[in-house]
C-alpha cells in the first residue's frame, strides 16, 4: 500500500488529491499527493489519511498547497456556496455579476462555470429565483426539500413551482 501512495505522490496523481496527506519528517511539512513542491526522499515521508492526522503528528500544512483546505471539497462548490450565502444575506441588493464574483472571491467567468458546473444555473438565475423559492417555501405551498442544489434548471423549477401553486388554488376553490 504504501509503495502506491509513493507512487502517488511521484506522479502528482491528481486522482489521490483528497484521499491522503504525505508528510516530511525532515522540514515538518505535510503535503498533498498533488504538491508542486521538491519530491522528498522516500525515507522521511509518512503517509495520513487525514491532514488533521498529520497535525496531531505536529506537521504543519504546506504553504503551497494548503492541504488542510482540502475538506472544504472542490473549489467550485465552494465559490457558489460562498455567493449563494451573500445572496441569503442580503436577497433584496442589487447584484451584478461583478459584485458576485467579488463575494466568491472570483472572477466572473469563474463564478459563471462554477454555477452552471454546480446548479445547472447562471449566478444571475439564481439571484432572480432565490426570492421567489424563499416566498414559495414561507407560505407552505410547496415542501422545501424540493428546492435543492441540484435542481437541473430554472424551468424544470418554475415548472414544479406553477404547478405546485395550480394544484393548491384548485384545492383551495374545492
Amino acid at each position: 500500500m504504501s509503495t502506491q501512495l509513493w507512487q502517488a505522490v511521484l506522479d502528482r496523481d491528481a486522482n489521490a488529491d483528497g484521499l491522503f496527506v504525505y508528510a516530511v519528517r525532515s522540514t515538518g511539512v505535510y503535503c498533498r499527493p498533488t504538491c508542486a513542491s521538491r519530491r522528498p526522499r522516500r525515507d522521511r515521508v509518512e503517509f495520513f489519511p487525514a491532514a488533521a492526522m498529520a497535525e496531531e503528528a505536529g506537521y504543519r500544512a504546506c504553504r503551497r498547497c494548503h492541504p488542510e483546505r482540502a475538506a472544504e471539497g472542490p473549489a467550485a462548490l465552494a465559490r457558489v456556496r460562498t455567493v449563494c450565502r451573500a445572496i441569503a444575506r442580503q436577497p433584496a441588493a442589487n447584484w451584478r455579476a461583478s459584485a458576485l464574483a467579488r463575494a466568491g472571491g472570483t472572477s466572473v467567468v469563474q463564478l459563471q462555470r462554477a454555477f452552471r458546473s454546480v446548479l445547472g444555473l447562471s449566478p444571475r438565475e439564481k439571484v432572480i429565483l432565490y426570492p421567489l423559492v424563499i416566498l414559495v417555501i414561507f407560505y407552505g405551498v410547496y415542501p422545501a426539500p424540493v428546492f435543492d442544489v441540484t435542481t437541473p434548471s430554472v424551468d424544470a423549477l418554475l415548472n414544479d413551482v406553477s404547478a405546485s401553486l395550480a394544484a393548491s388554488s384548485q384545492a383551495a376553490a374545492n
